[in-house]
């Protein structure tokens, strides 16, 4: 049998540690040593954990020299530095491993000599260890269709898809990745993109293979504003490795969009400079990106999460009267919206120098004619007219096929348009 390292961070868990010791040596996979790295814990967390060492041969307890709290990302490293097993999971000690587990992964990641990593489902658990029927994670092929991508690796950049635990990686390519990164909070996303980007992975159906168990901790470590920061750090970090990293994330439209997800997430937390730099990054690496408006249409999606179209009454106003105004550029109707176009206008200029005309006003229109889209369906007969006026003004914008968009949604027609057009592509996928 392979032999698997379950290696499980403890920090003053005591009353949830005994629940997840269990779930792992009740496995049907027995092949396993089970590392339980200890973070300096004061409510007797470690005493249990050596309880189990000295009754089990496959269990192993562990800590940092001094028994000093050194954080999740160093235990998982001190973990991987000691494991002795071909596979490498985690296990944070407030969860569980579900019934086969370790089996149901391990006989996928066996079959698949190509794939990094198998994963599967996490099932959410109330404080008490119920079941609250949220779970956790999706298949590649659920994700591929919902981010509109054939490339696996994009998609994780933009969604966080695979629990942690849930999880089983070989050793060797952990350890060729360098392992959990100190710097980043979300290091399970960081480490599944870093395996993701040298080889496959296997997804494991059906039943969930973890369980999330979400407590008071949990809620007081999460708000939007830390997320954004941890966002913006996570892709700090894969920026800097994107240069040398001997795998795919070399790859110049792969490094691009590691550059314009840093600059999405320094947007949103104000940082006005980075993201700018980040957004020339992102050309720079990546030369062909300068007339392919379709791709960065496409990033620019609100579907990938990151922007409300939503906009209160005083702010609709505004920008329904700059795009009523054909004498407004279209810079100055997208700094009259909300975040998604105000972000679209700086990508228009953090690009000016390295794109061409034609992707910027693509991007503008593409950007203002999904804010319309999101004020409603109902025509608009003065901002109709408009529209038409610049396009009186300037006829090569009836080429630039958000703009037309744009005009539809004044007309009202835009919904049995784009009905007709999905008819037309069922299936088709992009990018």
């Amino acid at each position: 049998m392979t032999l698997v390292s379950v290696c499980m961070p403890s920090y003053n868990y005591a009353r949830f540690l005994r629940d997840a010791v269990d779930s792992v040596l009740g496995q049907s996979h027995s092949a396993f040593e089970l590392l339980i790295i200890d973070n300096g814990s004061s409510d007797g967390s470690y005493e249990i954990a050596q309880e189990y060492a000295e009754r089990d041969g496959r269990v192993r307890v562990l800590t940092h020299a001094g028994r000093v709290n050194r954080g999740v990302n160093a235990s998982l490293n001190l973990g991987l530095a000691t494991a002795r097993g071909e596979y490498f999971c985690l296990l944070p000690a407030d969860d569980l491993h579900l019934k086969d587990s370790l089996a149901r992964r391990i006989e996928l990641l066996d079959a698949a000599p190509d794939a990094g990593f198998a994963y599967g489902t996490s099932q959410t658990l109330h404080e008490d260890g119920t079941p609250t029927g949220h779970v956790g994670g999706r298949a590649p092929e659920d994700m591929l269709r919902f981010d509109r991508t054939r490339d696996l690796l994009q998609a994780l950049l933009f969604h966080d898809f695979v629990p942690g635990a849930a999880l089983i990686a070989r050793k060797a390519l952990l350890d060729a990745v360098g392992g959990f990164e100190d710097s980043v909070y979300f290091n399970d996303w960081y480490v599944t993109i870093r395996l993701l980007a040298r080889a496959g992975c296997v997804f494991v159906p059906g039943e969930p293979v973890v369980g999330y168990r979400h407590h008071e901790r949990h809620r007081a470590a999460w708000n939007l504003e830390a997320d954004r920061s941890r966002k913006l750090e996570l892709f700090r970090a894969l920026w800097r490795h994107s240069a040398s990293s001997s795998d795919r994330l070399e790859e110049p439209r792969v490094r691009a969009l590691i550059a314009l997800q840093r600059a999405v997430h320094a947007h949103r937390l104000g940082e006005a400079v980075e993201a700018r730099e980040a957004i020339a990054d992102a050309f720079a690496a990546d030369g062909s990106l300068r007339d392919d408006e379709r791709y960065v249409n496409w990033w620019l999606d609100p579907c990938h999460g990151e922007w409300s179209l939503a906009l209160e009454r005083a702010a609709r106003r505004t920008f329904t009267r700059a795009l009523a105004s054909p004498p407004t550029s279209i810079e100055g109707v997208l700094a009259a919206g909300g975040d998604h176009t105000r972000f679209a206008c700086v990508v228009v200029d953090a690009s000016s120098g390295t794109s061409t005309p034609a992707l910027r006003e693509a991007v503008g229109w593409a950007a203002a004619s999904d804010q319309l889209e999101a004020l409603g369906n109902t025509p608009r007969p003065v901002l109709l007219l408009s529209l038409l006026a610049r396009a009186t003004r300037r006829p090569h914008l009836l080429r630039v096929r958000p703009f037309v968009k744009a005009v539809l949604v004044a007309a009202g027609l835009w919904p049995a348009v784009a009905a007709s057009r999905a008819r037309a592509s069922a299936g088709a996928t992009g990018n």
